[in-house]
């Protein structure tokens, strides 16, 4: 995942850090920090596959808006199947 962490190790690694330079991203300090604390920006927060899939983050309200026709759509086809 694309965080200040990320974009710092990146640098250190193009200007060919040693694990020692970079440790302090890698190391279990800022895992824990991230996983356990919630803290996005100081570590590698680790993610799926379909985390670069995601083209748009909706409001509560649009996801939900988006849910619904979604399955009125679902529904009148189910519904059109019946008849």
């Amino acid at each position: 995942m694309k965080n200040k962490a990320s974009e710092e190790l990146l640098e250190l690694e193009a200007r060919g850090a040693s694990f020692e330079e970079m440790s302090h991203i890698l190391g279990g300090d800022s895992t824990r920090r991230v996983a356990i604390e919630g803290d996005l920006e100081v570590g590698l927060a680790y993610s799926g596959e379909a985390a670069g899939l995601t083209y748009d983050i909706p409001t509560v309200k649009e996801l939900i808006d988006r849910i619904v026709t979604e399955a009125q759509v679902i529904t009148r086809r189910l519904h059109e199947l019946a008849e």
